[in-house]
Formats: structure tokens, C-alpha cells, sequence
């Protein structure tokens, strides 16, 4: 049975404190939380970060990327937690939409088919590690392109790839 919790010292570990970074497109951020798409989430859990109440502040965070990312992926529903882990990591990172659409390619289905679907597909295979270490490929392709649309991101792409890298089996 997967777990959020089992996922939650990996998001940490990936998404650090407080980050200010100029070229960094969603703005300032809190254990990964974007100024610029998530303001109200960030300005509640930045204030008690400034307040020093870091374990408040991070039970927070963990409690939007529950909210936010593993419950919008559906990752509850997976067999493998590595999976879950790897799809709800990129949902973090590189957006919902991306998550998903990665995760069609992998499984090389119609693309209208349904993304709760593709995760039954998922848990009924016996091809689970090359499932993942699919994805992490796809993964590190769609990093590699937005270092050639946005070359400002380049900067970040070391980070990037040493992240996804992580979840190879």
C-alpha cells in the first residue's frame, strides 16, 4: 500500500527551506511553495517561517503538497510507491499537466485515455522498474527542452537532473 508519508522525506530533501533564486519562474519560495502560483499558501507558510516557527511552517508545506499534488495525481491509487512517489515528485516540479501527460507516453496509450486508467494499466503490469526508469527518462527530456525554450533556466538544470535521477530502479 502506498503512502504520502513515505513520500514526504523525499519532497523535503528536494525542495530545501526559503529560495529566492532571480531566474527561478515561480518567484521566491518555501520548502518549494511558489511565491507567483501559490501566493496565499506561501504567505501563510513563509509568515511562520519569518516567525521562526520552522516545524508549523513545514507541517503546512506537507500538508499542501498532500492536498495540492498527491491527491490531484491520484497517487493513493498506485501499487508502487516508487511510482507514486516519481509522478507526485514531477507534479511538484514540473506541473500537474506534465505528471500526466508523461506518464501517457510511458504507457503508450490513446491520448484521450483517462488518467485514472493509465494508473490501473500501471498497477497491472509486471514491467513496474521499467515503467519508472521511462519516465525518469521523459522526465530528464522535458528538463533538457526547457533549457533550450528558456535558456536562463540552465542554471537550475544540474538540480533537475540530479532529482529525477534519484528515482531510477
Amino acid at each position: 500500500m502506498v503512502e504520502y508519508i513515505k513520500y514526504v522525506p523525499i519532497l523535503l530533501e528536494n525542495e530545501g527551506c526559503f529560495s529566492e533564486h532571480p531566474y527561478d519562474r515561480g518567484g521566491k519560495t518555501i520548502f518549494g511553495i511558489s511565491s507567483k502560483w501559490f501566493p496565499r499558501e506561501f504567505d501563510e507558510i513563509y509568515f511562520l517561517y519569518k516567525d521562526n516557527r520552522i516545524d508549523e511552517a513545514k507541517s503546512k508545506a506537507i500538508e499542501f503538497y498532500k492536498r495540492e499534488f498527491w491527491d490531484k495525481l491520484y497517487c493513493d491509487e498506485y501499487v508502487s510507491q516508487n511510482l507514486a512517489n516519481l509522478v507526485c515528485d514531477t507534479g511538484v516540479n514540473q506541473g500537474l499537466y506534465n505528471a500526466k501527460e508523461i506518464l501517457k507516453e510511458v504507457m503508450n496509450v490513446h491520448p484521450k485515455t483517462k488518467y485514472r486508467d493509465i494508473i490501473q494499466l500501471c498497477n497491472e503490469s509486471k514491467e513496474i522498474n521499467n515503467i519508472i526508469n521511462h519516465y525518469v527518462d521523459i522526465r530528464i527530456r522535458y528538463y533538457k527542452l526547457s533549457t533550450i525554450k528558456d535558456p536562463k533556466q540552465k542554471v537550475f538544470l544540474k538540480g533537475w537532473l540530479n532529482r529525477a535521477r534519484k528515482f531510477k530502479v
